[in-house]
């Protein structure tokens, strides 16, 4: 008895639903690298992604309850998307700049001794 791989995500919020999705059928899983990501959420690609994994004798049935979720989605027609605002971010952080600068600087007149 050991544990398998299920299915492999790069996107936190995908894999939290596949999991929610196995869980919710009754079986017993979790995400490998979840508690690493939480504290690092931006090295996800880096340290390898999400790994949803569940006991060897569950597998089929996992596998089973994720080609389900795929198939049937909950909203008709619609579907998750992430947006990320790159230029909305680049203006936050030039104006915080601006004003909270990182280093200043002052002249200082060196008198002669």
């Amino acid at each position: 008895m050991g544990l398998r791989l299920v299915a492999h995500y790069y996107d936190r919020n995908e894999a939290l639903i596949a999991l929610g999705a196995v869980e919710a059928a009754g079986l017993v899983a979790f995400l490998e690298n979840q508690a690493q990501m939480s504290v690092v959420p931006l090295e996800e690609v880096a340290r390898g992604g999400y790994r949803l994994m569940v006991p060897e004798q569950e597998l089929d049935d996992a596998i089973a309850v994720l080609q389900e979720a795929r198939q049937r989605r909950s909203f008709e027609g619609e579907r998750l998307s992430q947006r990320t605002y790159i230029a909305l971010s680049l203006l936050l952080l030039i104006t915080i700049g601006m004003f909270f600068p990182f280093r200043t600087s002052t002249w200082h007149d060196v008198g002669e001794s």
